[in-house]
């Protein structure tokens, strides 16, 4: 609405409630895939990924967290570096 009112339902504030809790209860969790020269080496294989496709790619391989997003508008190529990876 004009005036900034928003509607939602208790159980969608319950649902993202859960998901922020499992995504901060996931930080700092797992050893990273790869280190970031292990990276480096292979993105060096990869010249037709853009540079935001290849900080997604060092960023998913070297965390040490359960969750990554990765968004981007449509055809911006998320399934191109996800394929890559």
């Amino acid at each position: 609405y004009s005036d900034g009112t928003r509607w939602t339902t208790q159980a969608s504030l319950d649902t993202e409630k859960h998901i922020l809790r499992n995504i901060d209860q996931g930080k700092d969790q797992h050893t990273p895939f790869a280190t970031e020269r292990q990276v480096a080496r292979y993105l060096e294989t990869q010249p037709r990924l853009t540079q935001g496709q290849k900080d997604a790619i060092t960023l998913i391989s070297t965390t040490k967290d359960s969750f990554v997003a990765v968004q981007g508008l449509a055809g911006t190529g998320k399934s191109t570096m996800l394929e890559s990876n």
